[in-house]
């Protein structure tokens, strides 16, 4: 066997492996996002919630504005 020919066993476990991990952080921003809602409902300042949460300031706004927009189209 050639260290050029193709290993399709081992194609697929890297591509499981980099699915799940991109699952795994799409799900901890989700948890995030839904911590950053509740401490603002609670009445917590942006930059308490950008320390709490671990993350950029920009992305605290974008998801309360998501959820400011969601409760006007209802």
């Amino acid at each position: 066997m050639s260290i050029f020919e193709y290993n399709e066993e081992e194609e697929k476990r890297k591509l499981r492996k980099a699915e799940y991990e991109a699952g795994m952080a799409e799900g901890v921003m989700k948890t995030k996002k839904e911590t950053a809602i509740s401490l603002a409902e609670m009445g917590l300042s942006v930059q308490q919630i950008t320390q709490g949460v671990k993350v950029e300031e920009k992305t605290v706004y974008k998801w309360l504005n998501e959820k400011k927009n969601m409760k006007t189209t209802y």
